[in-house]
C-alpha cells in the first residue's frame, strides 16, 4: 500500500544518507535497464529517484558499465572493444544526462577484473592509464570515467576498490 511504502522511505531516510539506483544492463531482480541495444527502461529508475529526492536522500547511480556474465546480455557480449566504446558513447550520456543534477554520484564500474569480464579485455584495455591523462586515456574505464563530464562539476565518480584487488600492477 502507499502508506506502507511511505513509511519504508521514512525509515530509509532516517537511517541512511543515500540510496543506490541500479542501472544493470540485464538483471531480473531489478529489471533490465537496457533490454535491447539503445532501448532504456527509465520508468522504474525515475520512480526511485523521485522517491529518494522526496525523502531528502543523496542518490548513487551504478554502474556506468559492468561486463560480468550475470548482467551482460548476448547482444552486448558479442561486441568487440570498438563496438563497446561506441555503445558506451551513447549509453553513458543518456543515463547521466537524464539525471543531471539529481544523481550526483556515479559508480564507473564494479569489479573490473579478469574473471568478471565477458569480453576478456586485457588490463590495458580495461584499466591501465584510465586516470593518467587529461582525457583519461583511451581505455574502457577511461571512456566511462570521462564520458559523464556533467558529473565532474556537480558530483563525483567512484570505482569499486574491489576492482583493484585482483590486479597485478
Amino acid at each position: 500500500s502507499r502508506a506502507r511504502t511511505d513509511r519504508v522511505w521514512q525509515h530509509v531516510s532516517r537511517l541512511f544518507g543515500y540510496v543506490t539506483v541500479p542501472f544493470y544492463t540485464r538483471l531480473e531482480k531489478t529489471g533490465d535497464f537496457e533490454p535491447s541495444e539503445g532501448s532504456y527502461a527509465f520508468a522504474s529508475r525515475d520512480a526511485l529517484v523521485h522517491r529518494a529526492e522526496a525523502a531528502g536522500l543523496d542518490i548513487e547511480g551504478r554502474p556506468l558499465v559492468w561486463l560480468h556474465l550475470w548482467v551482460t546480455p548476448d547482444w552486448l557480449a558479442s561486441k568487440d572493444l570498438e563496438g563497446l566504446r561506441l555503445h558506451l558513447q551513447r549509453r553513458i550520456p543518456a543515463m547521466v544526462g537524464r539525471y543531471e543534477g539529481r544523481i550526483r554520484r556515479w559508480e564507473v564500474t564494479n569489479e573490473a577484473h579478469d574473471w568478471a569480464d565477458v569480453l576478456h579485455l586485457s588490463h590495458e584495455e580495461l584499466l591501465d592509464g584510465a586516470y593518467m591523462t587529461p582525457t583519461y586515456g583511451n581505455t574502457l574505464m577511461g571512456l566511462a570515467a570521462s564520458a559523464p563530464s556533467r558529473v565532474a562539476s556537480s558530483g563525483s565518480l567512484m570505482i569499486s576498490a574491489r576492482a583493484f584487488a585482483c590486479v597485478a600492477w
